[in-house]
């Protein structure tokens, strides 16, 4: 046990949980009668109450708690003008973490060789759901040499590296303009950590070579937003927007993932393989732990389809495996 984190290192794999700490979460108490006034604001006590647990349940997600992230992330925005309503929504986020205390992070060991491995990014957003319209998008990334079967369900041949929900800095106009900076913030993602990989396996390495260097290891950005893979992918469409902003988003995606030197691309995939879609809406999360938990997941099957899209989804999960 390590500052409220549970860490077991046997052969196989790293395993970091916070079930203690999840069983312990506190919820906020409400006096008799309140709630039946849902948007009355918080008193003094209830907002002391509020930024406690809070706080508790933003430990938890920046530790292991992958499906915590985007409740968190949402209701942080509401703290200064909480109401009876934020209070029973934080309250059943509370409730969730509890019932939800055996979800874990795990690393498994001797998987990667890590001077081959791949970058892949999950990078998804959600349009206008956030407060003062602004919107939510998530990205959690991953090491592995085989990106097409981890799309496919096999996380158990990939490692967890980071994960992050937060909101757009700005207000966009359309789901399109969302799904571009969330894209932007999974590129960025990935070239970090392609630079983090290139300074550690050459120590001492000129500042100026490290972009050069870092290509050696692919990069590849995830996303479900079909019009965005192909605006970015084609000439077509972006450069015709209105919307000033999106056009300079585009292009700034387009001369990052059409530099044949830079080794990175920008794929699409179905809704059904987006892991990060739980870190930008409440949903259940159950690809997103499964991405956590290095466990194998098994979707619906997969329709062809005559369109530009590979693939449609049955939508329903069959489960781990």
């Amino acid at each position: 046990m390590y500052c409220g984190r549970h860490i077991q290192i046997p052969e196989q794999f790293i395993r970091v949980d916070q079930a203690k700490s999840s069983v312990a979460l506190d919820s906020i108490q409400l006096a008799d009668g309140r709630t039946r006034k849902p948007d009355s604001p918080l008193d003094e006590s209830e907002t002391s109450q509020y930024r406690s647990v809070l706080g508790q349940i933003l430990w938890l997600a920046q530790q292991s708690r992958l499906d915590l992230c985007v409740g968190v992330s949402l209701l942080a925005r509401r703290t200064t003008k909480a109401t009876v309503e934020d209070a029973q929504t934080l309250n059943r986020l509370a409730k969730s973490a509890r019932d939800g205390a055996s979800h874990h992070v795990c690393l498994r060991r001797g998987l990667l060789d890590m001077t081959k491995v791949t970058v892949l990014c999950y990078g998804d957003a959600a349009f206008a759901n956030a407060e003062g319209e602004k919107s939510q998008y998530g990205m959690i990334t991953l090491l592995t040499h085989h990106p097409d079967l981890v799309i496919q369900g096999r996380f158990d041949l990939a490692t967890l590296v980071s994960w992050h929900s937060g909101t757009v800095k700005r207000v966009v106009r359309s789901t399109l303009a969302a799904e571009g900076y969330a894209s932007c913030e999974s590129s960025e993602s990935v070239l970090w950590l392609r630079y983090l990989l290139a300074e550690a396996h050459n120590p001492g390495m000129p500042l100026k070579e490290v972009e050069s260097r870092s290509s050696k290891w692919p990069g590849i950005v995830l996303s479900d937003s079909n019009s965005l893979t192909t605006t970015v992918n084609t000439d077509v469409s972006g450069s015709q927007s209105t919307d000033r902003r999106l056009r300079i988003v585009i292009a700034m995606l387009r001369e990052v993932f059409t530099d044949p030197l830079a080794n990175l691309g920008l794929k699409w995939i179905p809704t059904w393989a987006q892991a990060a879609d739980p870190l930008t809406k409440l949903m259940l999360p159950r690809v997103l732990l499964a991405a956590a938990e290095s466990q194998r997941f098994a979707f619906a099957e997969v329709v062809k389809s005559a369109g530009k899209r590979a693939a449609l989804l049955v939508s329903r999960f069959r489960g781990h495996v």
